[in-house]
């Protein structure tokens, strides 16, 4: 491996109806707890919950299996936004586990303490509220 740049164009928000409009393509995905902003009203991304990843990141979010999780994460008047960032299959992994280990969503467990990866730069385009950017996440194995 070598030290990589990563840069996806973060597509979203999604809601929950909204996601047959997600593109059935490789990439990650970031599930955030959204909910009305206090001063405005709007609703807003308040909090990442998880980060994942797939070939057809469409289908992972429609049929995934800790949809329930996501939902006990929620209160009265909250709901799930998503967003994606394309990416193909062979830095995929890389670029999920760069965001969890840098944010630590509250939903994921791998990739938290440790990046088995070399140093990797990631600049996000596009919709990238509550998310760092540009990072860097150097490798750290156990």
């Amino acid at each position: 491996m070598s030290d990589m740049l990563l840069s996806p164009e973060m597509l979203g928000y999604f809601t929950e109806d909204d996601l047959r409009e997600v593109p059935d393509d490789s990439g990650v995905y970031c599930i955030f707890k959204a909910g009305p902003d206090q001063e405005s009203g709007e609703m807003k991304p308040q909090k990442l919950l998880y980060v994942g990843e797939g070939r057809d990141v469409r289908s992972c979010l429609l049929h995934h299996e800790d949809k329930d999780r996501w939902h006990a994460e929620l209160e009265e008047g909250q709901a799930l936004w998503f967003s994606v960032g394309l990416c193909g299959h062979a830095h995929r992994e890389r670029l999920a586990a760069a965001l969890v280990h840098l944010h630590k969503p509250t939903l994921n467990h791998q990739y938290i303490d440790t990046f088995p990866f070399d140093r990797t730069v990631v600049h996000l385009m596009g919709k990238k509220d509550l998310l760092m950017n540009p990072f860097t996440v150097e490798r750290k194995d156990t």
